[in-house]
């Protein structure tokens, strides 16, 4: 049954990443635009991701939404970035911790 489920994970994942791979040169514009699309629902919630993700450092702000918005998995995000797992991995932790402690949670 776990054999079952990491197959289908990995063809969905490899399915989402040929219809739209996320481009090598992201720009400030497009990133923001995409948050805002994401909680478009609501303004308010909206308006502070975008605030918060503008107060983080760039490189961990591409990791969030590579990872959150673009479906990205870790070494996906590491072979994006051009940076070991590992420190991906930790860019993203801090990231969130940084983004949970501007959003006052």
């Amino acid at each position: 049954m776990v054999w079952m489920a990491v197959v289908t994970r990995n063809c969905a994942l490899s399915q989402r990443a040929a219809a739209s791979p996320p481009s090598s040169s992201l720009e400030e514009a497009g990133l923001l635009a995409a948050v805002e699309a994401r909680w478009s629902n609501d303004p308010v919630i909206a308006a502070d991701v975008r605030q918060c993700l503008k107060m983080l450092n760039e490189k961990y702000r591409k990791c969030i939404i590579l990872i959150y918005l673009h479906g990205l998995s870790y070494e996906e995000l590491a072979e994006q970035m051009g940076a070991p797992l590992g420190s991906v991995k930790s860019w993203v932790h801090r990231a969130v911790r940084e983004l949970a402690l501007c959003m006052g949670k």
